[in-house]
């Protein structure tokens, strides 16, 4: 018998998210606890399926990239689609990496789709002339956001002038669209398909920040070699203004219907070499994961590049307190040379576009056999184009696993 009604409230990555605890759901428990169970080491009842599949899932359905990224009714057919087809335990995205309608509306587009080849082009900007830029962002952020990085942004995407006031209206009608569209494919995952979302706060490197956007990859590295002191300055605030709130809301909110408590993504790390990663990049992520451990809370690091040649700092770390994606390292030498973090991935787009049911059927046998304990199946790369995979074979993996025991 269902227990007095408590509903829940938070936000994590992908909107708002409303989850009444006293009703039964039985496939939700066992998905929780089958990545419990993984996260911390211990025999699960099954092994646990997450999609990383992004823009496949459009393919899948049927539809193009401009069909779905421009209209919220169908991007909710294609989630309805994959969810309904592969049942996965997990799904990496819902949807909620599309930001094209809110662009569009406001003037410009960085995303450019062209659905003959089925891609999608991102154009890449520096929001930042020069890291003297730093203090005067720390200075009054908001004032910066909106006087220097979104018309410089705008120009780089093509968009001429100041944005109108009709562009600032429609863009803000499309954000209205986009957290409907979130708030109910989230209640349908949790309710109706009884499946867990996947993380609360998204957390990070601070250095990320500059990596990502304000001073792009090339600008990067020649500022960390050149200017170390405004970086190390910048990066630090970052952390007490930003990052350190975002870990509390994580730390201390309820997360109860997530399976991680926060994501940690991990990408401006590849272009860094040991003493810089020591420097600029573990300092917050040492404090993330001891923060993360002495609550009894866990994060999932989203790992794009490689990771094991960082393996002695990410040693420290305690079982039980993260789950790794790998894109580019081997998934078995991760094993052998991180045995504290619990794994996921290893299955290749390639081998899901051609291989054999058969082959990937015992690619996955593989997978599960040597990594045992602590991992998750899922896909190495994030699947985004047609030829990411073949939809039976995801179908053959998925229903192997339904009673596979290593």
């Amino acid at each position: 018998m269902a227990n007095e009604k408590e509903t829940v409230t938070t936000t994590g990555i992908g909107g708002i998210s409303s989850f009444d605890k006293s009703i039964e759901r039985p496939l939700y428990d066992e998905r929780q606890q089958i990545f419990e169970d993984t996260i911390n080491f211990k025999k699960a009842k099954r092994i646990p399926t997450m999609s990383n599949f992004l823009t496949w899932k459009v393919f899948d359905a049927g539809y193009t990239l401009g069909e779905a990224c421009y209209n919220w009714d169908i991007m909710e057919k294609v989630m309805r689609h994959h969810i309904e087809k592969y049942a996965f335990d997990v799904n990496i995205d819902n949807g909620w990496r599309n930001p094209n309608g809110m662009m569009r509306a406001f003037g410009w587009e960085r995303h450019v789709i062209d659905d003959e080849k089925g891609s999608v082009e991102v154009i890449d900007s520096a929001l930042m002339d020069s890291v003297e830029e730093f203090k005067e962002y720390m200075a009054d952020p908001q004032a910066f956001l909106w006087t220097k990085m979104l018309p410089r942004r705008r120009k780089s995407c093509g968009a001429e002038g100041p944005m109108t006031k009709e562009q600032l209206y429609n863009g803000a009608l499309e954000f209205v669209k986009y957290q409907q569209y979130l708030t109910k494919m989230n209640d349908a995952t949790l309710n109706e398909y009884q499946i867990p979302l996947l993380c609360g706060p998204v957390l990070g490197a601070p250095y990320e920040s500059i990596y990502g956007s304000w001073r792009g990859i090339r600008l990067t590295g020649g500022d960390l070699r050149r200017h170390p002191n405004e970086c190390m300055e910048i990066c630090d605030w970052i952390w007490e203004n930003q990052t350190q709130k975002t870990l509390n809301n994580a730390i201390n909110g309820d997360t109860s219907m997530f399976i991680f408590d926060s994501k940690l993504p991990m990408l401006g790390h590849s272009i860094l070499n040991t003493k810089q990663f020591e420097k600029f990049y573990w300092p917050a992520l040492d404090k993330i994961f001891t923060a993360h451990a002495e609550a009894g809370k866990t994060t999932f690091v989203n790992c794009e590049a490689d990771m094991i040649r960082f393996a002695d700092f990410f040693n420290e770390v305690p079982r039980g307190v993260a789950m790794v994606i790998l894109e580019m390292d081997d998934i078995f030498e991760f094993r052998k040379v991180m045995p504290n973090l619990a794994v996921a991935g290893g299955m290749t787009n390639y081998m899901l576009q051609n291989g054999t049911k058969q082959e990937c059927i015992d690619f996955t046998k593989k997978l599960v056999d040597e990594l045992g304990e602590g991992y998750a199946m899922s896909q190495n790369k994030l699947g985004a184009y047609r030829n990411d995979g073949k939809s039976e074979n995801v179908l053959a993996v998925n229903e192997f696993l339904k009673d596979y025991k290593a």
